[in-house]
């Protein structure tokens, strides 16, 4: 593996392998488990600069060099995938969960998980994009390897078309606790996914549902097609499908599909 800059355990256990610089985490961390054996806990790809990161629906994650946490945690079960629907919300919480342990009393109940996968600051009418998850599954022999992509913005705003950003740094967080809020989230990250294995996904359904952590608000459902149907955000499915209200009062599952704040 070329411009690996230094490998260490965390506190979990997992091995973190940083670089200066990848294309993409995901890609390095797929193309190490396809030529390695992957040891328990997991095994962290990270870099402090992507150049062509990956983000849902193949869109770019953009990713400045040093202004990020840019990391990929592959892992390893021998649970079927029908089982692992809910793996990017349950990844999104443990990320989540361990962000909010950072942040001053008065911010951490602006920030939400909006399904599936992003870390939005909402507070008034201004949603900011934090970070995001992407994840991917692949079998291999016997065993299903699931790759967990995390991007959070720590310094400064990143400029994105038609979306407003904030980051770590502008909530209050002192960048000296970067890499404490780093291992944090891979060990929440770690032990979330196996309660998700081991019980199933419906405590998760639930902690949407009561803590406040998922986004519950207005919003645009936009298929494939770019057909969008307007609604509210009311729950989750035990099997990880978004519950959609729409405005003619019809509960819809929502499963694969662009979400819009309205």
């Amino acid at each position: 593996m070329t411009n690996s800059s230094e490998s260490y355990l965390l506190e979990s256990g997992v091995r973190v392998i940083n670089f200066k610089s990848l294309e993409s985490t995901q890609d390095e961390a797929l193309k190490f488990i396809s030529e390695n054996t992957l040891e328990a806990p997991g095994l962290v790809i990270r870099a402090d600069h992507q150049t062509k990161g990956k983000g849902r629906r193949g869109k770019e994650w953009v990713s400045p060099n040093g202004d990020g946490l840019y990391f990929t945690l592959a892992l390893e079960t021998e649970t079927d995938v029908a089982s692992l629907s809910g793996l990017s919300i349950v990844a999104g919480m443990a990320a989540h969960s361990a962000i909010t342990e950072f942040m001053s009393d008065d911010k951490k109940e602006f920030l939400k998980l909006k399904w599936p996968n992003d870390l939005l600051f909402i507070d008034g009418d201004s949603p900011a994009k934090l970070g995001g998850i992407l994840t991917d599954i692949s079998s291999f022999n016997t065993k299903n390897r699931l790759l967990i992509g995390t991007g959070i913005n720590l310094l400064g705003e990143v400029k994105l078309e038609n979306r407003l950003t904030t980051s770590l740094e502008s909530l209050g967080v002192n960048s000296s606790q970067f890499e404490n809020l780093f291992s944090r989230i891979v060990s929440n990250q770690v032990n979330f996914f196996s309660k998700l294995v081991k019980e199933g996904f419906g405590e998760f359904a639930d902690r949407w549902a009561f803590s406040g952590v998922g986004y519950e608000g207005p919003i645009s459902v936009v298929s494939m097609n770019g057909e969008s149907l307007n609604g509210r955000a009311s729950a989750l499915n035990r099997d990880g499908a978004l519950k959609l209200l729409t405005d003619s009062g019809e509960t819809i599952l929502v499963y694969s599909s662009e979400i819009e704040l309205a």
